[in-house]
């Protein structure tokens, strides 16, 4: 279904870009071919607080020492090499907490997190951090809490999350089912939107990825079934149109809660998903948008184990295997 986003309020320059810059067709709808991508030596160890690693910006970025004074993110190239680290200092924080980051391909750096102050006083933030050597913009965005967050291929940040401890407004508030938020490369912010409220459900701003390729941003959500009720949630396409593009979610296991493991938008088209499809079993799935369907797809060569889609840079994807550390990469063709 397409439908017009609804802005509350409206500086649509991303659209003006996309159309300038961009040529916008229609993807290829064949399945998604995988190729793996030689003399690559990433390796990422789980640390708790730490969370999933990212892929993005030519860059596998994972958190270092997180909820800290100064947590930090590094950018890993393919090779394993460090070619970026950015730390994330909140001034006046005890410490500061990040739930997700994302890179762009000019090297901007990204995250959304909550501070704590001296005096016990919690805050939310969006930092971005230019790829130009620039002192990063650090902006407080209470009573809106950032839960999913991407640097879009134009340099401005997407995020979705949560209005919290509200007693009135802002306008954009959906208690339900969250609230998307475009900010420039400044961190100001361009457009509030609430993408569709049809699939009522306070859980899906926890439980989803966002993420971006050179002309869309997409989200994946789901919900956690409860009282008999089904498990709602959707993938929802942020395309060059000016429309939002809902999608349902591929097949998942109808009876667990964190089923989702991840998303990737290539450019050639591709969206590809991982969920889990039964108890301990994981599967990637790549969109048709002629069926509306998903269809499953097996990259060569991956292990099998927990496995988690970590985004994508260009046409290639980043596959995390959370028990043997291995960081796998494919290049995403059709």
């Amino acid at each position: 279904m397409n439908r017009r986003i609804g802005s509350i309020t409206s500086i649509p320059a991303w659209f003006m870009w996309i159309g300038s810059c961009l040529s916008v067709g229609n993807p290829a709808l064949r399945a998604a071919s995988f190729a793996p991508v030689p003399n690559t030596k990433v390796i990422h160890e789980y640390e708790l607080n730490n969370h999933i690693p990212a892929f993005s910006g030519n860059a596998f970025l994972r958190l270092k020492g997180n909820q800290s004074p100064s947590p930090a993110i590094e950018a890993i190239d393919l090779q394993g090499n460090l070619i970026g680290f950015t730390s994330i200092v909140v001034p006046d924080a005890r410490i500061t907490g990040i739930r997700v980051f994302s890179r762009g391909s000019d090297g901007t750096v990204a995250a959304g997190g909550w501070s704590e102050s001296y005096d016990g006083k919690i805050a939310s933030f969006l930092a971005v951090i230019p790829g130009n050597g620039q002192p990063p913009n650090i902006i407080r965005t209470n009573p809106y809490a950032i839960r999913g967050l991407v640097v879009a291929a134009d340099g401005t940040v997407w995020t979705v999350g949560e209005v919290v401890n509200r007693k009135s407004g802002p306008a954009d508030a959906d208690l339900k089912g969250g609230t998307v938020r475009h900010f420039d490369r400044s961190g100001k912010l361009m457009e509030s939107l609430l993408p569709y409220s049809a699939l009522n459900d306070q859980l899906r701003v926890y439980m989803g990825f966002m993420a971006a390729s050179r002309d869309r941003v997409g989200w994946i959500s789901t919900g956690d079934p409860h009282d008999g009720k089904a498990r709602l949630g959707a993938y929802v396409e942020f395309t060059g149109s000016g429309k939002v593009d809902e999608y349902p979610l591929p097949p998942i296991a109808p009876q667990a809660g964190a089923v989702l493991y991840g998303l990737a938008l290539t450019d050639d088209g591709s969206v590809l998903a991982t969920v889990l499809v039964s108890q301990d079993k994981e599967q990637m799935f790549s969109l048709n948008r002629a069926t509306r369907g998903w269809e499953p797809v097996s990259p060569p060569g991956l292990p099998s184990g927990a496995s988690f889609l970590s985004g994508a840079s260009g046409n290639t994807i980043a596959v995390w295997m959370m028990y043997t550390k291995e960081v796998h990469f494919y290049t995403v063709g059709k």
